[in-house]
């Protein structure tokens, strides 16, 4: 079975703002109810695949707008992450492939090793922020869904780093490495046009949804 790496923008703030028991306006109930909707309709795919976790996906949506993830475990983490990826996609960008792997956490450790082969510092190299612990308390998610993000700050050395390593990555790496390089180059462009209007664009991140 293959799994989709996509990638968008959102503001961090406004996703964090979703996960709580704060009041919220009749604007973000109503996506909240959206998102409810396509919690419910994930669901269905994954009983449909014969795909039981611990915790329904829309339950776990229901805790994280509470602001308290209560169960433990791994199947329950991949409800949570699953959540979150419905949180992020109704506040954020329309979405943009990456790619799709077999096993996407072997493929991009060794990519890391190639990038560490010609030299990209450790900071730079994708595990670091496709797999980065959220900043909000879920159980871990070693092997299903992720959520990944990068500060679009910190983009341009990332982006300038694998712009430098990618006549040098062997392949297959070197097309992940390219298509990886293209996806934040565009989302890090439209940050800049955004900057100029918007004294908040630095709460502006790239997640990177494994699904």
């Amino acid at each position: 079975m293959s799994h989709r790496l996509e990638l968008r923008s959102a503001d961090l703030h406004e996703v964090l703002s979703y996960l709580g028991s704060e009041p919220r306006g009749e604007g973000a109930a109503r996506l909240l109810g959206t998102m409810r909707e396509t919690a419910a309709g994930r669901q269905r795919g994954l009983e449909e695949h014969g795909t039981a976790w611990a915790l329904t996906i829309p339950a776990a949506l229901d805790q994280l707008a509470a602001g308290r993830p209560d169960e433990t475990g791994e199947s329950a983490a991949a409800a949570y992450v699953t959540a979150l990826q419905i949180v992020v996609a109704g506040l954020g960008s329309e979405p943009g492939t990456v790619g799709e792997y077999t096993d996407a956490r072997t493929h991009f450790a060794e990519l890391d090793a190639e990038l560490d082969r010609v030299g990209v510092p450790a900071e730079l190299r994708p595990t670091r922020f496709l797999f980065a612990e959220f900043p909000f308390p879920l159980p871990d998610s070693a092997s299903g869904p992720a959520l990944g993000h990068l500060p679009l700050f910190d983009a341009a050395e990332v982006i300038d780093a694998y712009r430098a390593a990618l006549d040098h990555v062997h392949p297959p790496h070197a097309d992940t490495l390219a298509a990886l390089t293209a996806a934040l180059e565009y989302h890090h462009e439209e940050w800049d046009a955004l900057r100029e209007e918007h004294e908040d664009a630095d709460n502006q991140y790239v997640f990177f949804a494994l699904s």
